[in-house]
């Protein structure tokens, strides 16, 4: 079976749209589609991009200091150390029970 000259091989309706606006297009439908399609195509390629910038981010990271939960961790405890010597000391510039003053629970005094 061969096809009368200057028949396309698209199915009735899916021509592409001819150079005038897609306003006085037989399928202004397709035409919407198509804009669609493209935006669709630069939103993957975006996506594909931000992707692969994440993905070397991510190589960096690994690379640099392995899990960032356990940094994360250790520089918590760091901080827990620091604040409860610097309560410590703290408590020993106050003297005796001062904490427990200053927390409303005071202790009652030692017996002689």
């Amino acid at each position: 079976m061969s096809r009368p000259p200057g028949e396309s091989a698209t199915l009735p309706g899916m021509e592409p749209p001819a150079s005038t606006s897609a306003a006085s297009s037989p399928s202004p439908w397709l035409a919407e589609l198509e804009q669609r399609v493209r935006q669709a195509v630069t939103e993957i390629g975006r996506l594909r991009q931000e992707n692969k910038r994440l993905e070397r981010e991510l190589a960096k990271l690994k690379k640099s200091g392995g899990d960032g939960a356990a940094a994360w961790e250790k520089e918590r405890a760091e901080v827990r150390e620091r604040v409860e010597r610097l309560a410590r000391h703290l408590e020993e510039l106050l003297g005796p029970g001062a904490a427990d003053e200053l927390r409303g629970t005071e202790q009652p005094p030692l017996a002689p």
